[in-house]
């Protein structure tokens, strides 16, 4: 399920096109992140990154791709992640999964990093 390179791993979530609302889908691979999270020894960073679709003005898109991050974030603090690890950052439409459709929903998405130092 996690994306892993050099120190890295990432989990991607995506959205329908209701604005932030975490469907079925996104909130298992929340829980999947969660739970591989709790498994690991420190350091490591936590970066929660959101982005939207090519469509309308980009300050919507960073706003809406930030929106995503925080709901993200939120269900993770939930879970017992601690606030202070989270580190969110708004990509807007940079970035997308698929270039030239605004529809596609992977790019309406969260990707959840996990950086090892």
């Amino acid at each position: 399920m996690p994306k892993a390179e050099a120190n890295f791993y990432s989990y991607r979530c995506f959205f329908d096109l209701r604005p932030a609302r975490i469907n079925d889908r996104c909130r298992q691979v929340i829980d999947y992140f969660y739970e591989y999270v709790r498994s690991l020894q420190p350091p490591y960073q936590l970066e929660i990154d959101g982005f939207a679709q090519d469509y309308g003005r980009e300050s919507n898109n960073l706003r809406l791709s930030m929106m995503r991050a925080q709901a993200v974030a939120r269900e993770l603090e939930r879970l017992g992640i601690p606030h202070g690890i989270l580190h969110r950052q708004a990509y807007g439409s940079q970035d997308l999964l698929v270039p030239g459709t605004t529809q596609d929903p992977q790019n309406r998405r969260v990707e959840m990093v996990i950086q090892h130092r």
